[in-house]
């Protein structure tokens, strides 16, 4: 007995487009930045959470709204960081976001003020920062609140010719490349 198969019979072919692909690479990056913890040596009851950053092979409002898009509505604060003057901006929605449990997206398109590094290192060393002169304190410190991640969305040329830290892409755990 024959079975002719006809083009009814055929499952249509999910095709996947480059923006749903980066969407979906996206969301694996969100998902294993959530759930990528490590533990400090010194202190080996202490958790550490990683921060992320995304490398956009161009600056453009697509791929930055596919990163956007990629979080729940209300879980993310963004912001630009487009000039390294502009720190205090930085700091306010840092403090802001970590106080509600809340990811801060930094879409950064320019050198970060080295305040901002400082703070980044001591994010990724210690699960906390300090900050001086903020908030009417002569030093502020708080702790990052376990749910809460930092993201950088950073374009290639502004990490290959902008950024002066050396080291900046250490600053971060998981780091994903967009095209």
């Amino acid at each position: 007995m024959k079975i002719k198969i006809t083009d009814k019979d055929k499952k249509p072919r999910k095709m996947t487009t480059k923006t749903s692909q980066e969407k979906s690479d996206v969301v694996v990056f969100f998902e294993a930045l959530e759930k990528n913890t490590s533990f400090d040596s010194r202190e080996p009851n202490k958790i550490l959470a990683d921060s992320g950053l995304i490398i956009l092979k161009k600056s453009n409002s697509v791929a930055v709204g596919n990163v956007l898009g990629a979080l729940p509505r209300g879980k993310a604060v963004a912001m630009k960081l487009d000039n390294q003057y502009f720190a205090d901006d930085f700091f306010k929605k840092l403090v802001m976001a970590n106080r509600e449990g809340q990811w801060l997206i930094v879409e950064c398109s320019s050198d970060p003020a080295p305040a901002v590094i400082q703070t980044l290192k001591q994010i990724s060393r210690d699960n906390e920062f300090s900050i001086s002169h903020f908030e009417g304190k002569e030093l502020f410190s708080m702790k990052m609140n376990p749910i809460s991640r930092v993201v950088f969305l950073i374009e290639d040329s502004v990490l290959e010719k902008d950024i002066t830290y050396p080291y900046f892409t250490n600053l971060f755990g998981p780091v994903l490349r967009v095209k």
